[in-house]
């Protein structure tokens, strides 16, 4: 399966952060995410879809944090 396509526009994380942005699955989920035959494109679309959101709050960091050298 393609993860690279699926859609997460319908997950929000707080306004995306960028075009990596976390999608955090609660423990309910993970059986369900984590079966090897879960392979449908659209099953795992209706799964993202009904993620709810999360409790985590973003912060600005320096740019140090991308840095190998610091």
């Amino acid at each position: 399966m393609d993860l690279h396509s699926l859609d997460l526009a319908g997950y929000v994380f707080h306004g995306r952060i960028h075009d990596r942005s976390p999608l955090i699955l609660p423990e309910t989920f993970w059986e369900h995410w984590l079966d090897p035959n879960l392979t449908d494109k659209g099953q795992v679309q209706v799964m993202i879809n009904t993620v709810p959101d999360s409790h985590l709050e973003p912060y600005e960091v320096g740019a140090a944090v991308n840095s190998a050298e610091q």
